[in-house]
């Protein structure tokens, strides 16, 4: 997962949700808009730890796995411009 380099999910985990068995969001760059590129937020503002659980860093989103809570929010959002959606639970 974290090896692979079409996934950005941002710095390992110490502590947190990944560690104890919760999930998070995966961001699939591949297939996000923003990473392509294109100017998208979708994701970032359906977040309700905006800012802390996902940035915006160069116009692209940036999940930190240790804040996330998995909430899923910003699948859906995602989904409206993204099919398949470029989020996924992990």
């Amino acid at each position: 997962e974290s090896g692979n380099p079409i996934y950005q999910i941002g710095p390992p985990p110490t502590r947190g949700r990944q560690t104890d068995g919760s999930k998070v969001v995966r961001v699939n760059v591949e297939r996000c808009l923003a990473w392509g590129n294109s100017l998208c937020q979708a994701c970032y503002l359906a977040c309700p730890l905006r800012d802390h659980a996902i940035e915006i860093v160069d116009q692209k989103p940036i999940i930190n796995r240790e804040i996330c809570n998995g909430c899923g929010y910003c699948i859906p959002a995602c989904h409206t411009v993204n099919d398949p959606a470029a989020i996924e639970l992990v």
